[in-house]
């Protein structure tokens, strides 16, 4: 889109470990947020933020920065981290379907 993708939400991503790792390439840098699988390796939930996006336009464009991302909560089937940076507030929830 014209306004690119910020924020990309992954079911069945089989996480081993929940935390956050940067993953970056020549056009994008993102931060990945990772719940858990189940001990068995299945269903996990990952959420994986855009660093290079314009988060806010105006008066200034606004991107996140990875301590700006907090895991708040996380199962095999959801996963919810919460954005606060000094001009943003919000969650972002990934729930796993059936």
């Amino acid at each position: 889109s014209l306004y690119g993708t910020a924020v990309i939400g992954v079911q069945e991503a089989r996480p081993r470990e929940a935390g956050a790792q940067i993953s970056d390439s020549d056009e994008h840098r993102f931060l990945v947020v990772s719940g858990t699988s189940t001990p068995a390796g299945t269903h996990g939930c990952q959420e994986w933020f855009d660093l290079k996006h314009p988060w806010r336009m105006g008066q200034g464009n606004s991107r996140i920065a990875p301590d700006d991302v907090a895991l708040m909560e996380y199962a095999p089937r959801y996963l919810i981290a919460r954005i606060h940076s000094a001009v943003l507030l919000f969650d972002v929830c990934v729930i796993h379907g059936p």
